[in-house]
């Protein structure tokens, strides 16, 4: 009944503004129908600018072909799918599933979790690079932080993280992962 109706999409409309990821919800020709107060925060946008309008009129490239396209295809196929992506300059995993009518997707953001990784890998390759200038030179530095010298380094060569040698295809966050292809949307 009309009544039911009326219920059941206010138990909706109260679960998607009490998750805190952001949630979006498409028609099944990809406009959006429903947008959380977190996605308004996490994109910078109204829900008034994005509801009935298409990924495209109000997300940057490459961000917004690449959601459509997984919003297409999850649409199409009726699985799900997990990614990652950067939009504005903060980064995702992003989860689109098959909705009534359509397909959601739920944004978490990541991007503090993006950063640190990213800073403990830089940490990482420096520390190798001055173990291996500290072989090369001689040096050693013993428990209480004093430096014993052979020769100086001359120079100073940082190799990339270990685990992007063994896993060259994985990401910086989410391994198991895929990643939109293109632009500022790879992580």
């Amino acid at each position: 009944s009309a009544d039911e109706l009326v219920v059941l999409r206010s138990k909706l409309a109260a679960v998607s503004e009490s998750i805190t990821d952001g949630h979006l919800s498409f028609t099944s020709d990809r406009r959006l129908i429903r947008a959380n107060a977190v996605i308004e925060m996490l994109l910078g946008l109204a829900r008034s600018d994005l509801i009935g309008r298409t990924l495209k009129e109000v997300l940057p490239e490459p961000a917004a072909s690449c959601l459509d396209e997984r919003v297409e295809r999850t649409i199409r196929s009726g699985r799900k799918d997990d990614f990652d992506l950067a939009i504005k300059e903060r980064h995702f995993l992003v989860t689109v599933f098959p909705y009534a009518g359509g397909a959601g997707a739920l944004l978490r953001n990541v991007t503090e979790e993006h950063e640190l990784r990213r800073r403990v890998e830089e940490g990482e390759a420096l520390l190798k690079a001055l173990g291996q200038c500290a072989h090369a030179s001689n040096i050693t530095l013993s428990a209480d932080r004093r430096r014993h010298r052979g020769n100086h380094c001359r120079a100073l060569r940082v190799e990339p993280p270990r685990w992007r040698q063994s896993y060259p295809s994985a990401t910086r966050f989410g391994a198991g992962r895929q990643r939109c292809s293109g632009g500022n949307s790879q992580l």
